[in-house]
């Protein structure tokens, strides 16, 4: 019998050491990772999606427990993206299946800067012979009209993790549709089935790369499958007053409340931070008539509160003071009443 390891438990254990390595900030170590991947045969794909993106779901758990900072989680998604770019421009590696099948733009929506993992889906997507022009973090809708407009792709995929920027999505839902380009939704702020993607008018939802390859390679995707996604008058009013005011609400909120631990050095800008997560998750809720939005952003607050001594009864002030400021907005009152209930 050969002592060599099957293949998922060598992606499996070199996931554990390049997660180790991210953690450290160990770039020699990365680097030598890529390369030994590479040198046993680890197919690109399965560097993807069997080594980098289980350590950085590793590495995102990390950060929201407290146990690393944005800086650190930044440096290890810095580090994962030089190690993709150096498994997929080996030398040694097959050639990559020549794009037969169409393009494809994929894009973060304005306001999603995490872009690490749309990044996997689109080279996922050109390794099985797709033509991908990759936008990148925060794209704007007026500049997404602008390449829909004059580079028109076949399919265009949108990336969204916070539920906060759901409108947004929205709004880049309309311009594929309105150019006539199906549209694919994919990332956490859809939930676990994908449910808010088809809320906003996305043509299909994909759980992850494999499902993305799976269903356009079916060929069965065109636009308007799903009915348009249009808010009622007085959400979308509420909407875009809430929007407008939103740096004042945090402003006002952040003075009066303090921040639950003075002596950190950063503490107004995590305040900031927290409030205005809030306060944009409380807009979309109200954009898209569903409370449950604003409800998983104030459970998720206080999950990452608690290691960064942010309590219970702050988030609760927090909630009872926006809604004393926002008594007149009714819609905006009922969700911010229904969280604190």
């Amino acid at each position: 019998m050969s002592g060599r390891p099957d293949s998922t438990t060598l992606t499996r254990q070199l996931s554990v050491q390049f997660h180790n390595s991210l953690l450290r900030q160990n770039e020699g170590m990365v680097v030598a990772l890529a390369r030994r991947a590479v040198e046993k045969g680890v197919s690109p794909e399965a560097f993807l999606l069997e080594v980098v993106a289980p350590a950085q779901l590793l590495i995102g758990d990390a950060w929201a427990s407290g146990a690393i900072g944005v800086a650190q989680e930044h440096a290890a998604t810095a580090l994962s993206d030089r190690a993709v770019a150096l498994v997929l421009g080996a030398p040694q590696r097959a050639p990559v299946c020549p794009p037969v099948r169409g393009r494809i733009t994929v894009a973060c929506v304005e306001g999603e800067w995490h872009a690490l993992s749309a990044r996997l889906v689109a080279d996922v997507l050109r390794l099985h012979g797709w033509q991908v022009t990759f936008l990148g973090a925060h794209v704007p809708t007026h500049h997404l009209r602008n390449h829909l407009r004059t580079d028109p792709p076949q399919v265009l995929a949108l990336s969204c993790s916070m539920a906060s920027r759901l409108p947004y999505v929205h709004a880049a839902v309309d311009t594929g549709r309105s150019a006539g380009i199906p549209v694919l939704a994919g990332g956490p702020a859809f939930g676990p089935h994908g449910a808010r993607a088809r809320d906003v008018g996305a043509d299909h939802w994909c759980k992850d790369a494999p499902d993305a390859v799976e269903f356009l390679a079916a060929g069965t995707i065109s636009s308007g499958g799903t009915p348009p996604y249009v808010p009622d008058p007085a959400d979308w009013e509420e909407f875009s007053l809430l929007t407008s005011s939103r740096a004042r609400l945090v402003h006002d909120l952040a003075a009066g409340l303090g921040h639950p631990d003075p002596a950190h050095p950063l503490h107004h800008t995590h305040l900031t931070d927290h409030l205005t997560l809030l306060a944009e998750s409380l807009a979309s809720s109200v954009y898209l008539a569903d409370e449950i939005v604003f409800a998983e952003a104030v459970s998720w607050l206080a999950a990452i509160g608690r290691p960064r001594q942010l309590s219970a009864a702050f988030i609760e002030s927090a909630l009872e003071r926006m809604a004393a400021r926002l008594r007149d907005f009714p819609h905006a009152a009922a969700v911010l009443h229904a969280a604190v209930d």
